[in-house]
This record gives structure tokens, C-alpha cells and sequence, in this order.
């Protein structure tokens, strides 16, 4: 696995970046409208790490415990996702998949 961050700092810009880097600016910047964290319980970074401290400080089998679990999972696959999308954007603006 390799991050993408530095061959896109490198060589993609899009004034929709807005000076950021983030997967939460790039994403939406080259992939569209659908590389949103919006409608996300957990919806950046810091919310995560706050969600993961909380879940981790709460009784194991507690309800909140697993909805920030569910939170989290949700958060994480977008970020997943969006991170191989960005990655095949790169290979087609390279030409190198159809």
C-alpha cells in the first residue's frame, strides 16, 4: 500500500483544494459530489479520535459503545474508499487505465 499524498501534492491541483491536501478536500475536489463525509456520524479526524477515546472508556457491550463502533467502521470505509477511488483517478489521468 502506498499513500497517494505525495505524488497528488506533487503533480494535481484544483483550486477547490483550497491550500489543503486532505482527503476531505481532494476527494470531493476530483471525484465529485459523492466524496462527501457529510450525513456521517463521525465525519473528520478529530471526531474519530474522540469517538474512538470514548468507545474505548465505555462498558463493552453498552449501546453508545456500539454505535460509535458502527460510527467509526462507517468513517473508516469511506476513507478506504474514497482513498482507491483517488487512486484509480490517478492511474486514468496517467492514461493508464480505461
Amino acid at each position: 500500500l502506498v499513500d497517494p499524498l505525495p505524488l497528488i501534492r506533487s503533480h494535481v491541483y484544483h483550486p477547490r483544494f483550497a491550500g489543503s491536501f486532505s482527503i476531505k478536500a481532494v476527494a470531493p475536489a476530483l471525484l465529485g459530489k459523492r466524496a462527501s463525509y457529510s450525513g456521517l456520524a463521525v465525519g473528520d479526524g478529530q471526531e474519530a479520535q474522540a469517538a474512538y477515546c470514548e468507545m474505548f472508556s465505555l462498558a463493552p457491550k453498552s449501546r453508545r459503545r456500539r454505535e460509535l463502533k458502527k460510527a467509526l467502521s462507517a468513517y473508516c470505509a469511506q476513507d478506504t474508499l474514497l482513498m482507491a477511488e483517488l487512486v484509480e483517478w490517478l492511474w486514468r489521468a496517467a492514461g493508464s487505465r480505461k
